[in-house]
């Protein structure tokens, strides 16, 4: 599948993957209130997120963070051809999700921890916190329980865990 280069047309993939997220991940929650989108498209310093207080996704990477990234993709390819990077079996995947999806994925994976996962750390999340703790910027946000929501979360997608983590760092 192709995806358009411009960050609106993407605007309309990302709210359109939360709503498939949102929908199937909390269906039988009796109160689940599915938190706000906010789209943040200047040259602001900050980072994409999710508030558990505000109950809001941000959205905030200007435009050239969230194009496709064609370029980056072709040269991820060869590095792993090259065996460069240090990705995970199967990772050579990472690049067919666009940049919006691995945002939007990734920030609900956030939510998913706040409203779900909680405080049941799971042995596979701490695993793979320990395992991949130090390739998030903001390690503090990125502990065992977002480390469990993505353990819960990957089969959802249809991949490993290690998989997930991949496509959404």
């Amino acid at each position: 599948m192709i995806y358009g280069n411009e960050y609106a047309d993407n605007w309309k993939n990302i709210c359109s993957e939360y709503e498939s997220i949102s929908r199937d991940w909390y269906k039988d929650i009796k109160d689940y209130k599915k938190a706000t989108l906010i789209r943040k498209d200047d040259n602001s310093s900050l980072s994409d997120g999710y508030d558990n207080d505000k109950n809001e996704i941000l959205v905030s990477a200007p435009e050239k963070e969230h194009k496709d990234g064609v370029v980056e993709a072709v040269y991820a390819s060869l590095e792993n051809i090259a065996g460069l990077d240090n990705r995970v079996e199967g990772s050579e995947l990472s690049s067919n999700w666009p940049k919006w999806k691995a945002v939007i994925v990734h920030e609900a994976i956030h939510e998913y921890e706040k409203k779900i996962i909680k405080d049941k750390i799971s042995a596979l999340g701490v695993s793979l916190h320990k395992k991949y703790k130090n390739q998030f910027p903001y390690p503090e946000k990125h502990d065992e329980r977002f480390f469990t929501a993505v353990v819960d979360r990957s089969e959802y997608f249809g991949m490993t865990p290690e998989c997930l983590v991949e496509k959404i760092r």
